[in-house]
């Protein structure tokens, strides 16, 4: 079961197989600012799946007490590798680019790169502490939480 934060609610995603192809259907959403399984939500869930969203919304908790405590840019920084994924994703879809967004691009990413350099230092790197959520869903945090102190 995988757990999906869209349009203020998170949805309980069933994943199966049929015929060889996989199939993914909304078993059931509630309310994003829930903190806690609604029964409305529990009866459309199996005991295994209840514990992984127990799971699910403990990590979401906990992740989001930790970038509470983070200062803006270290939330920033630590949420951009994802972002410029996304960006050369998108990139790589388009037929043309604005050649003015291009160069504002460039020297951003220049700008930033000789930043990036000036400031290496070696330290330790907290790699996957939140093994029930998926990527995609801290990066949804990471930016809620930034939205949320800028």
């Amino acid at each position: 079961m995988n757990f999906v934060q869209t349009n203020n609610a998170v949805q309980c995603v069933r994943t199966r197989y049929v015929d060889g192809r996989e199939i993914s259907e909304v078993v059931v959403s509630f309310d994003d600012q829930l903190c806690t399984i609604a029964p409305h939500v529990s009866a459309h869930l199996s005991s295994e799946e209840i514990k992984q969203l127990e799971a699910w919304l403990a990590e979401r908790a906990r992740l989001q007490n930790k970038l509470k405590e983070k200062p803006l840019g270290t939330t920033v920084l630590e949420a951009l590798p994802s972002l410029l994924q996304e960006a050369t994703d998108a990139v790589r879809h388009l037929d043309s680019l604005d050649v003015t967004l291009h160069n504002q691009i460039t020297q951003s990413l220049n700008l930033f790169s000789e930043a990036l350099d000036s400031a290496l230092h070696t330290s330790r790197h907290e790699q996957s502490e939140f093994d029930s959520l998926q990527h995609e869903e801290v990066l949804k945090e990471q930016l809620n939480s930034i939205k949320s102190k800028v």
